[in-house]
């Protein structure tokens, strides 16, 4: 929320069918959206871990994120602790790649969520029915692929 800001963090973390394993919302204090983002993945991927999972597809809203991940731009130093941790996950599969925003609703949601947290208080979803309400109706709607769309308003050309 701002740019710098209450950053707060949220995801949900799936099998292969796309079902729930465990989502999450977390509280950061103050951080630019960079670093939120940042330390958001590296929660996911450190629950990813606790999990014993081992082939892991992470999808995330930044492209810049993404690009710095996949060494096709240069590295903020201010998320340079976030990213040494990602990158030495011991997965024996770790692909980072970009989604939507819209693809990316539930956990938009969480994050938000986790804005209204304590710094570094977590909260653990594990089963559909502990998720909030906003988040399973998401959730049930991305199970039966409702689509999601983007909309762009246009300037009114009036007056």
């Amino acid at each position: 929320m701002g740019n710098p800001g209450i950053g707060g963090a949220g995801g949900i973390i799936r099998d292969s069918r796309g079902r729930l394993i465990l989502a999450f919302s977390v509280g950061f204090g103050t951080k630019t959206s960079m670093q939120a983002k940042a330390k958001a993945m590296l929660v996911g991927v450190r629950l990813c871990a606790q999990q014993g999972l081992t082939q892991v597809l992470v999808e995330s809203d930044s492209l810049v994120l993404v690009r710095v991940l996949n060494d096709e731009c240069k590295r903020p130093w201010s998320i340079d602790k976030e990213l040494e941790h990602i990158r030495r996950a011991s997965f024996s599969t770790l692909k980072v790649q970009h989604c939507f925003r819209e693809a990316n609703r539930i956990a938009d949601i969480l994050a938000k969520e986790g804005c209204n947290k304590s710094m570094d208080e977590i909260s653990i979803f594990g089963r559909t029915e502990d998720l909030p309400r906003l988040v399973r109706g998401e959730y049930r709607l991305d199970r039966m692929s409702y689509p999601s769309f983007r909309v762009r308003r246009r300037p009114s050309r009036l007056g």
